[in-house]
């Protein structure tokens, strides 16, 4: 994983953590980079992104770079897709990018609570 910097978004007093300004910049020229940040919960407010989906698409994009996805979209609410964050060609269906709110370990139980509720049969 890269070096964690904070990185202020232009709209919210959220932060993208986990990458650097200049390793925002290089997923931003990404042409998909606009369709991948937008929140599918969000489509149609005024703001369609947030720091959270900004940084989801910044994980992607990382995650396809290093093959371990492909072919990510965003998931099409309106179109019956279930609630994760993206629809990937391989090796899933579908991907589901967690993102910590701080480095403690009682976000790291959440987290884990929150994949294993998903995942569960």
């Amino acid at each position: 994983m890269w070096k964690s910097e904070k990185i202020k978004s232009t709209f919210s007093e959220l932060v993208i953590y986990h990458y650097s300004e200049e390793q925002v910049r290089t997923f931003q020229q990404n042409p998909r980079y606009s369709e991948l940040e937008k929140d599918p919960q969000l489509i149609g407010q005024e703001h369609e992104t947030n720091p959270k989906s900004q940084e989801e698409a910044c994980t992607i994009l990382q995650a396809e770079d290093e093959s371990l996805v492909s072919g990510a979209r965003r998931t099409d609410l309106k179109m019956g897709d279930p609630n994760y964050d993206y629809r990937t060609a391989r090796p899933t269906k579908f991907a589901e990018i967690k993102v910590p709110r701080n480095d403690s370990l009682k976000d790291a139980a959440r987290l884990g609570r929150k994949l294993c509720d998903n995942f569960l049969i």
